[in-house]
């Protein structure tokens, strides 16, 4: 893009800025300390919005980590159950084996 485009923006800004002034009967120093606060107060609300969106982006990190904690510990318990039912037949197959030997 070519500076006139830049310098017709910047015309427009300054025409508002002029308008502005005249509108509120300010000077323009005030005018500018009142567009400079406008935009860091935008700034804030941004940067408030992006501090929302990670602190919620992080609580929900947690409670999955929390879901996947629980759905671990229930599969570990699981797992030795089955581990305990395997100990378990194997005593009674060793079991049956002796009852067999004994009456035969």
């Amino acid at each position: 893009m070519d500076s006139s485009f830049y310098n017709m923006i910047a015309d427009v800004e300054v025409k508002k800025l002029n308008h502005f002034i005249k509108m509120n009967n300010i000077s323009p120093e005030e005018a500018k300390a009142m567009k400079y606060s406008r935009r860091l107060r935008k700034m804030s609300q941004y940067n408030k919005a992006q501090r929302d969106k990670k602190k919620q982006y992080e609580r929900e990190l947690e409670e999955e980590k929390e879901q996947l904690q629980r759905e671990y510990e229930y599969i570990l318990h699981e797992v030795n159950m089955l581990k305990e039912a395997k100990m378990n037949y194997e005593l009674m197959q060793i079991l049956d084996n002796l009852e067999q030997r004994y009456y035969t």
